[in-house]
Order: C-alpha cells, then structure tokens, then sequence
C-alpha cells in the first residue's frame, strides 16, 4: 500500500490524541517454535496498520508534543552476521526511509529517549493487547522519572488505550484496503474450488486442506487462520481444525478457510455432500441455512444496524427448524428463550480486515448496535449444526452441519458480495464435485 495511506493514518491516530501526549507501539517478536527454529512472523496488526512495517522488535512512539518528534521508530541495528543466516533487514536509516518517520534510532536508545519524551507529558497510550510488556517497560521510565522529580522532572498522570481510537480507524476501509480483499477473497475462492473439485469419499479431511494448501501458497499468501475441513460429524464442530478424519460416502462435508493476501483476510465456508448428492434431510437444513443468509446480506446496508442480519437469518432459521419439528412451540417463544441455540450457538457476522476477526466494537457505550456504514467489511455466516449427542432427535437428522459463509462490503446501495464467484446453489455446487 502506498506509504502516503500510512502517513493519513497517523495523522488521523494524533489528532485523536489529547495535547502533550505519547503513543507507544510495540510491534511483534518473533515466537520460539522449536529449540533452533521460530514461528513464520506475523507482525502485530494495530502496528503494521499504523507503519506498514513487517520486521520482528520494533517500537513506534507517537506525539502530540511540540518538543518531541511526531512519529519515531526503535528497531535492532542491522548485523552482517545475523543477516548471512537469516537475510537482510532494515536498520534505522532504511526504516526512516520506508515508513516516513521523523526519527529512527536503534533499539538500546529506547529507554534513554523515552524517559526523555515522557517527561512533562500528560497522557500515555499504549496497546491493550500487548499491555503487559509495554507496561513492564513503562514502569522502569516512569520510576526513573519520579527519582528526578526534585530536578523538575513531570511524571505522566494518565495512561489510555489505543484500541478503541484504532478499532474505530479499522473498520473503514478504503479503496486500497478493498481492492486487496478481493484478491484475497479471488485467491480464497480459487483454493475452495480446488478442494471441492478433489472431494470424494475415501479421501481425508487433510488432503483437502492440502488443496488450500497449495492454492494459498501459489499466491504467496498465507492462511487468515487455521482451516476447517469438518465431514460427517466433525461439521459439527464449530473450530475443528485437526483436519484427520476419512470422509464416508453420505458425510456432509463444511470447509472453512481464508487466505491472507498483503497482510489482509478472507473468510469463506461452503458445506457440499461429499458423494454429489444431498441426502433429503442434508438438502433440508441446507436450504434453510442458505435462506437465512440470503435474507441477511439483503439488510446489510447502511439503514441496518450490526445486529440486523444476525435477527434476519435467526428468524429464518428458527421458522424452518419449527417447519421441519426439530424445534417446537412458536417462534416468538423460541426466540425469547434461546432454545434455537442447541442447533445454531454463534452469531451471524463478524468485522473482516486485517485480522479474520477484525478490530472494532460492536456496540457503543450506550450498548446499541454499531450502525452499518459504507466501507464496512463483515461476514455473514449462518449455520445448524445436529451433532449425534441430540439424544431427542430422529438419527437420520444428526451429524448434519451446514454453515454457508460470505464477505460482504457495505456501500450506499446494495451490499457487495466479495465472495460472490464461490458457488452456493445447489446445483452448480453439486455439479463441481469430485470433478
């Protein structure tokens, strides 16, 4: 993305900071994985949104202070010998360079400065995610700074956190953060169909994943989070990701799964019947569940609030559960005591961008419903699970999970299906099996 969108966030950031206030980042370390051998990196997102640096132990200090620099980076000087091992990196000339900041300095310089740019500042904020370290090291400068009160030194009174400023930053998207969601959401779809076209009964659930796999990482892309191939009664698993089971002839089978492309996600579920065919009771839920998400995406627009859809695809669901006897009484009541939640427990949307489950509240202070706004990305993902612990239930409805999910972006009129080429009708998604 061009560095120019990164120089607006900031400027954005600081101005929703008080007067005579710092703004510390920490970005992502890398994670031990074995005794010599570490976990892919994966900078932290609040960070990467602000900077749209990806290297592992930097730090970026914010200002609304005349008398320190608005935007600085701390980061490792570069070393020849750690990079003939690992390949280059960027020290702080090269950082400067890259994200615009004012200042770079090496990272042995951050505890000296810091206690320099704390001194006489009124606020401090700093990431609820990653508060624990940052506040150990906030301890250490604020202890030094009160050590030099009787110089006239003044210690920060009060310390806030960016999430909030940042979530509300995050869940707009602009036109380069849209057009990189389609191709992640393009990539994820080309992976889907490829899984699907492999699918037959016999094979396993992790040489379907394999599909993806590959589809991911032909693209340079990475997963958004680990994928569900659920078949059979794993459908019903709503985060089964041990992927290991031998898919039988009548198995539904539910794959969720999203790539990550520069960094943002994409989030797709399609269910199909691993042989070609529904079975009638399969077919039954099925349609239901694709019903609900239709009537759902239909209220995603900017009169809806964030809830609307989730109330949308409920009614649907509980009306024909009611319709089909595997829920009984009316459906004012059903909805009243939540006895829906036995078949379909997990809400309908959730924010999509930088991370699968973006930042971003979904409610204010006041606890009503954000309002959908054109720039919004959510998923709509409705599903009934009949897991065979249903002990009341006629066995040939269990072991039946079905979860159709789509990215959708909310413009002044009708909402954009990002997924929109991943097929869902039954027939052409019966048609693309095992081909």
């Amino acid at each position: 993305m061009a560095t120019d969108i990164y120089h607006q966030r900031r400027q954005t950031f600081c101005q929703s900071m008080a007067p005579d206030s710092i703004g510390i980042l920490r970005g992502a370390t890398l994670a031990r994985k074995s005794q010599d051998s570490t976990w892919p990196f994966r900078q932290d997102r609040n960070f990467y949104y602000l900077t749209g640096l990806s290297q592992p132990d930097l730090w970026a200090v914010f200002s609304t202070r005349e008398e320190t620099p608005a935007f600085s980076v701390f980061c490792r000087p570069r070393n020849s010998e750690h990079e003939r091992w690992n390949g280059p990196t960027l020290g702080p000339e090269e950082v400067a360079q890259v994200c615009g900041a004012e200042e770079a300095h090496p990272l042995d310089q951050l505890d000296h400065l810091m206690i320099q740019w704390l001194n006489g500042a009124d606020t401090i904020y700093i990431s609820q995610q990653d508060s624990r370290s940052i506040l150990d090291k906030l301890s250490g400068w604020m202890d030094a700074l009160t050590h030099q009160i009787r110089a006239g030194a003044r210690v920060p009174q009060a310390i806030r956190f960016v999430d909030p400023v940042l979530g509300k930053l995050r869940v707009h998207k602009n036109a380069a953060e849209l057009a990189t969601m389609r191709k992640a959401a393009q990539i994820t779809i080309e992976g889907h169909l490829r899984a699907m076209k492999k699918a037959r009964p016999g094979l396993y659930e992790y040489e379907l994943a394999a599909e993806l796999d590959y589809t991911f990482s032909r693209h340079g892309c990475s997963h958004a989070y680990d994928p569900i191939v659920g078949s059979g009664p794993n459908a019903c698993v709503l985060h089964h990701v041990r992927n290991d089971r031998r898919i039988e002839a009548q198995d539904l089978i539910l794959i969720d799964a999203g790539a990550e492309y520069q960094c943002y996600a994409s989030d797709i579920t399609r269910t199909f019947p691993a042989c070609g065919t529904f079975t009638r009771e399969q077919q039954a839920i099925y349609e239901i569940v694709l019903a609900a998400q239709e009537k759902a995406i239909a209220v995603c627009h900017p009169d809806s609030d964030f809830n609307r859809p989730h109330q949308a695809a409920l009614e649907v669901i509980i009306d024909g559960l009611l319709t089909l006897g595997l829920l009984r009484g009316d459906a004012k009541e059903v909805m009243e005591t939540q006895t829906y939640r036995r078949f379909y427990m997990h809400r309908t949307s959730h924010w999509l961008g930088l991370d699968v489950h973006d930042a971003g509240v979904y409610q204010d202070e006041q606890k009503n419903w954000v309002k959908l706004q054109p720039g919004m990305v959510l998923t709509i993902e409705p599903g009934i699970y009949i897991s065979a612990d249903e002990s009341d239930i006629d066995p040939m409805w269990t072991n039946i999970g079905v979860r159709i999910e789509d990215d959708i972006c909310i413009t002044p009129s009708r909402p954009e299906v990002i997924t929109a080429d991943m097929p869902k009708d039954i027939t052409t998604l019966c048609a693309l099996i095992g081909t």
